[in-house]
């Protein structure tokens, strides 16, 4: 499964969070109506049955997943409410669902996703819900909502409700075996790479190595330093001096005496599982939402910190990478869509969802503190580390995106491997990437 893929599936484990949202809520005083925090008011909310059909833009999940991680708590407030869930698969794509005139009222989607939606003119704008029901915006993280609009183009067309973003991991035994300092919050790019320089090695001979990405491609679209790689008007940018440089911080990390990189030992899979498996890489850059589970008996000794900064950036983190609730288009029950949306944004329901180790959108504190807290998969870590304090500034995303991210990432790792100069493997793939949004507008014509 591809890095979006995975980070879209993880949106829906199934999780005790139904049980979970009995407790004590985190708000600071009642929301516009007098109810929970983030609760919007209701003067046009029908008390009659109402059935809201939620279309997940993955194929990957199921009907009893969707309700309990969305349908059972929206009921707690809306009883009268009941769900229908279709998933993108071989029948229901979004473009079976507009040749069958199958009403859709939500979208659950991630970036990419969201682009096919506004593609196919299944999009919305949900600015007079918000005004009509007085719903407090300012709640959430300005950057969850700076993205949403960039690619509303001004409207707005859903609410984000999870942020997911990279994480900074590391096998606590390979350290101890080398005798190597734990790394510690507030590392900066350089204090790993003369880490990484101590672990890179053979002992007993094992190959070792000290750093590694399981997401190149996501790397490069969350990086800290809000680089954009498509401008506003769909022209790759990756030929420049900002890139040279970001590209001038990771390399050596994989090019360091010892590390002996190979296209196969440079590949996603492969670096998870010199990580999680092998237990061979003793530094890994991945989603955070990827932190080993029980499930996966991958009996590894693990610990993440605050991930990596740059000097020119000290605290930003990466960017967040949204999950969105999207109103279709079509929806017959807007008010109802509306209002199922703004209950999984309450504090009560995002702080239970934040102590399972789902990141909120909400700016709260005490919500974002209580990450991971009820997650035994998370006991003993250092939870608070996999959730920036402050994201990077969202970078430039639209539609062609998909077209540069693989050449950007397919740069880095030809320039690692020696098969080109990192001037002339910048300029071809920008060349190529340009030449493919030029065909892909073409072809939309």
């Amino acid at each position: 499964m591809s890095g979006k893929r995975k980070a879209a599936a993880s949106l829906l484990l199934v999780t005790a969070l139904t049980a979970a949202c009995g407790g004590q809520s985190s708000d600071q005083g009642a929301g516009p109506g007098g109810g929970d925090a983030g609760s919007a008011q209701t003067p046009g909310a029908t008390k009659e049955p109402v059935e809201l059909t939620f279309y997940y833009m993955y194929a990957d999940s199921n009907y009893d997943a969707f309700m309990e991680e969305h349908g059972k708590l929206i009921q707690k407030k809306y009883p009268n409410f009941s769900f229908k869930f279709i998933q993108n698969t071989k029948g229901t794509t979004p473009e079976d669902i507009i040749a069958s005139k199958t009403d859709v009222d939500v979208f659950i989607a991630i970036n990419p996703s969201m682009m096919t939606i506004k593609d196919l003119k299944l999009d919305s704008d949900i600015s007079d819900l918000v005004a009509k029901y007085k719903y407090d915006l300012n709640r959430i993280d300005p950057a969850a909502l700076n993205v949403l609009r960039g690619i509303g183009e001004g409207k707005l067309p859903g609410l984000p409700f999870k942020v997911n973003t990279l994480g900074f991991f590391y096998n606590k035994e390979l350290f101890d075996k080398f005798g190597v300092p734990y790394p510690k919050d507030g590392w900066t790019w350089d204090d790993v790479l003369d880490t990484a320089k101590k672990l890179t090695r053979t002992d007993g001979g094992v190959q070792y190595r000290g750093f590694g990405i399981r997401a190149l491609g996501q790397t490069m679209q969350l990086n800290q330093l809000s680089h954009s790689m498509i401008t506003k008007e769909y022209k790759a940018t990756i030929d420049n001096d900002q890139w040279k440089a970001y590209f001038s911080k990771l390399m050596p990390l994989f090019q360091m005496p010892g590390y002996e990189p190979t296209a196969a030992n440079l590949a996603d899979a492969k670096q998870s599982d010199m990580f999680s498996k092998e237990k061979t890489l003793a530094m890994l850059v991945q989603m955070n939402s990827d932190f080993p589970k029980a499930y996966q008996n991958l009996d590894i000794n693990w610990d993440a910190a605050t991930f990596p900064t740059f000097k020119e950036k000290p605290g930003v983190g990466p960017q967040p990478d949204i999950v969105y609730y999207a109103l279709s288009a079509t929806s017959k029950h807007r008010d109802e869509a509306f209002l199922a949306m703004t209950e999984i944004l309450t504090d009560e329901v995002q702080m239970a969802r934040s102590k399972l180790g789902n990141p909120t959108v909400l700016k709260n504190q005490a919500i974002r503190d209580a990450f991971g807290t009820e997650n035994p998969d998370l006991k003993g870590k250092n939870v608070k580390a996999l959730v920036p304090q402050q994201y990077a500034e969202p970078a430039v995303y639209n539609k062609y995106n998909s077209k540069v991210v693989g050449q950007l990432a397919g740069s880095i790792r030809e320039v690692i491997l020696g098969a080109k100069d990192l001037n002339t493997s910048l300029r071809e793939r920008e060349e190529k990437a340009n030449k493919d949004i030029e065909a892909a507008i073409g072809s939309a014509k």
